[in-house]
Parts: structure tokens; C-alpha cells; sequence
């Protein structure tokens, strides 16, 4: 098994650089499977999306198209999957930022009743609290 670092992943998702491009698809080629896939962690999702939005000023929907399909792909284990999935919709419905979404989704897969914060936008969603 493998790990794959947020830049490999934006490469592999935005293919600005055709040779980095070219790299990638083959070191996931040869390197991952169903049987053995890539494991994006936690900390690169959340990288992600950060970088599509701020370095790529990807807009929210276009951000939402690239995470859904790389959540798809069946040589990638996206570490807390579900979770994943469940931070993105509320996102793409504009629900918060995909960071404290996916945070408060973990938390509770972990058994956290709540998320104390003092991010008055994050605490609109469900499984946060003000402190």
C-alpha cells in the first residue's frame, strides 16, 4: 500500500502539468490495485480542497465535481470514506466549509457527542457547540 501527498492529488485532479500528469498515472498504474489502492488520508482531502479553492479558485460546485469523482475511484482508500461523503453534500449545499463538515462527521464516527468550537459558522451545523 501507498500514500498519496496533496500534490500528487491536485495533479492528478486539475492535470495542469501534463508531464507531473504523466508521472502520476503511472506510478498509480503500477503501484495501486483494487486488491492494494492508494490511501488518501484525512488531512490530504482537507488539503485538497483547500488548494482547488484558493490556489485554483475552483468554485464550490467545481470542487464538489473533483472530490466526488476521486472518491470514486476504486484503486483510492479515502480514509474515513463515509464521512467523506457526508461532510461533501453538505457542503456542496453550502452547509459550511468542507473542513469543519469532515471534522465533525470523524468526530462522530468516533463517538464524539459534540465539537466544542468558537467558529460561530461552523456551530450552525449539526454536532457542533459553542464553547
Amino acid at each position: 500500500m501507498i500514500g498519496l501527498d496533496t500534490n500528487v492529488v491536485v495533479r492528478l485532479l486539475v492535470q495542469d502539468d501534463e508531464a507531473q500528469v504523466k508521472r502520476v498515472e503511472k506510478a498509480i498504474a503500477e503501484k495501486c490495485s483494487e486488491e492494494s489502492p492508494a490511501t488518501i488520508n484525512a488531512i490530504v482531502l482537507v488539503e485538497t480542497v483547500w488548494v482547488l479553492g484558493s490556489a485554483y479558485r475552483y468554485e464550490n460546485s467545481e470542487i464538489v465535481s473533483a472530490i466526488e469523482a476521486l472518491l470514486q475511484v476504486k484503486v483510492f482508500e479515502v480514509q474515513y470514506h463515509n464521512e467523506a461523503w457526508e461532510a461533501l453534500h453538505l457542503f456542496e449545499d453550502g452547509k459550511g466549509g468542507f473542513a469543519d463538515l469532515y471534522l465533525a462527521a470523524i468526530n462522530r464516527q468516533l463517538g464524539c457527542s459534540v465539537t466544542l468550537t468558537f467558529d460561530k459558522k461552523a456551530a450552525k451545523n449539526s454536532g457542533f457547540a459553542l464553547i
